[in-house]
């Protein structure tokens, strides 16, 4: 019995391996997403963040996140909304187009970026014209 514990005490002593690498992440910023038409009712209030087309997360703007990747990576970033209104749900815009940019992440760093968004091409919009609006009467004499 006593030669068993003390092989028991040797594997576990012998298998427990302190992990030296620990990773540092790079911060991302984001202040606001800019729509390039200049529209101050865009109401942009997040952004999905892709690095390499994988989901990094969804950050209500202003946002500061960590990173953990390294080197050059393609960053895509697209604009999000709440769907009428509600804060518990949100949406990406689907008629933006995405923000693609390339980041060299170091570890420790904090990497600002103003994405600029614009509309899809072959959107159409109908502006109503409210000036003329109402019941237009024609008198003759």
């Amino acid at each position: 019995m006593n030669k068993i514990t003390c092989l028991l005490i040797v594997l576990v002593l012998s298998s427990c391996q302190k992990e030296d690498k620990v990773d540092i992440p790079t911060y991302l910023e984001i202040d606001n997403i800019t729509l390039d038409v200049g529209s101050t009712t865009s109401n942009i209030t997040d952004a999905w963040v892709y690095v390499n087309d994988q989901l990094q997360g969804v950050y209500e703007l202003p946002a500061k996140f960590p990173v953990l990747e390294e080197e050059i990576q393609t960053v895509r970033i697209k604009a999000g909304i709440k769907i009428n209104g509600i804060a518990s749900s949100r949406i990406a815009y689907p008629f933006y187009t995405s923000y693609f940019e390339d980041i060299t992440f170091t570890p420790n760093e904090t990497k600002t970026i103003t994405p600029i968004v614009s509309y899809l091409n072959g959107i159409d919009f109908f502006l109503e014209d409210f000036e003329g609006s109402g019941l237009e009467i024609d008198t003759d004499s």
